[in-house]
């Protein structure tokens, strides 16, 4: 959720309160936060601004989930890669308040996991709809089976 979670009196903030107060109705096991990043973490297109360079990465809410996305990661890119795909990486960057720091913080013995694809494959090159949604669906069910073991 690019949103920040708060009370404030901005639509799309109490929106994502709204889906904040709704997940913890739920109690879950495992919290996936699906991200889009213009550009990828392992590009070299956009080394300028590295802001919004976070494609391409299992974010981690916290230190549980940390090895948990690492083989994750690992078995990623072995089976599902394919031709003109970065490698996925982890990383541990979730701003302040946002769904992945909240539940990260709030859940620390649960999964807590952005997954954040990449929606341009280099500078001029937006990569495809179709495999952007292949991807965080081949990396939700990895996370689904993995998290039965975990």
């Amino acid at each position: 959720m690019k949103e920040f979670i708060s009370k404030s009196e901005n639509e799309t903030k109490q929106i994502a309160y709204a889906i904040s107060e709704t997940v913890k109705d739920f109690n879950p096991d495992v919290v996936v936060d699906l991200h889009e990043s213009l550009r990828s973490s392992s590009s070299s297109f956009f080394d300028q601004d590295t802001s919004s360079r976070l494609g391409d990465l299992l974010i981690y809410g916290n230190s549980w989930t940390s090895l948990f996305t690492q083989t994750i990661i690992e078995d990623y890119n072995k089976e599902y890669l394919k031709e003109g795909d970065y490698p996925f990486g982890t990383d541990t960057y979730a701003p302040g308040n946002s769904f992945n720091q909240y539940f990260g913080k709030l859940y620390e013995d649960r999964l807590v996991i952005t997954v954040e694809t990449t929606r341009y494959i280099n500078a001029s090159t937006p990569k495809d709809e179709s495999r952007r949604i292949e991807q965080q669906l081949e990396l939700i069910d990895m996370i689904l089976k993995y998290s039965q073991d975990y």
